[in-house]
């Protein structure tokens, strides 16, 4: 903490400290108050990254990311606060980490939504959870379609498993059950995309080329990865109903 306040320490030239800087100040001030619950670093992580997205380019790469330390650390100044101006700060910072995120990292605009949601469920604000959650679906299904790496999707797959069941809820407690349906049938629609493209893979090469044990294993094993999904599928539909 101490090297990130001489980083950011403007006395020493006439140029206003780089963005980084300042961000990792806030990040530091952040770490101390999440180890010792200090009102003091809050307040300072929180004005550490303002000035942090002050001395931001525009159209930086960094915004998104900045905007989501930022609201993070207002809403936990809003847990010791409970102020208005507080909690309506961190929504719209988490609001504007969603818009910016999709524009320039949607990863970072995912990040943001499912805190956000998480915050606004805490806190039983429905409407609130239902539109972050709502950002989140939106830079799901972005990610999703944007990956040609299998490593890759698979993480965001393991998001389609959660994101949606929580949009649906979130959009159920305020009295749209439309809409809250569309929601889990949109994850639902990710997961059947991959499934479809698992089955579609071409297994006539590796037969010509001798390898058709290996073929006959894929089929053996996509059949009972089906099998486990469905199960799944059905033991999450009973809970949910529970």
């Amino acid at each position: 903490m101490t090297l990130a306040e001489q980083a950011a320490d403007t006395g020493a030239t006439d140029l206003p400290p780089p963005a980084k800087f300042l961000n990792t100040l806030g990040s530091a001030r952040w770490h101390l108050y999440a180890r010792d619950g200090e009102l003091g670093d809050i307040q300072a992580a929180v004005a550490a990254y303002r000035q942090a997205l002050a001395a931001l380019p525009s159209d930086s790469p960094e915004e998104p990311v900045y905007l989501n330390n930022l609201a993070v650390a207002l809403s936990h100044r809003f847990a010791l606060s409970n102020t208005d101006d507080d909690r309506r700060d961190a929504t719209t910072a988490f609001r504007e980490a969603c818009r910016s995120g999709m524009a320039l990292r949607p990863e970072w605009a995912l990040l943001a939504a499912r805190t956000w949601g998480g915050w606004a469920d805490a806190r039983h604000g429905w409407r609130e959870a239902a539109e972050a959650y709502g950002c989140g679906l939106t830079a799901l299904d972005h990610l999703f379609r944007a990956q040609l790496n299998r490593e890759h999707k698979e993480q965001w797959l393991l998001e389609a498993q959660v994101i949606p069941a929580r949009a649906a809820y979130a959009i159920a407690k305020v009295d749209d059950p439309r809409s809250s349906v569309t929601a889990l049938e949109q994850g639902r629609a990710l997961l059947l995309a991959d499934r479809l493209e698992r089955d579609r893979i071409d297994l006539r090469r590796l037969t010509s080329l001798g390898h058709g044990d290996l073929a006959g294993r894929y089929r053996a094993l996509t059949d009972q990865l089906s099998a486990l999904e469905h199960g799944g599928l059905e033991r999450s539909a009973i809970g949910t109903a529970g």
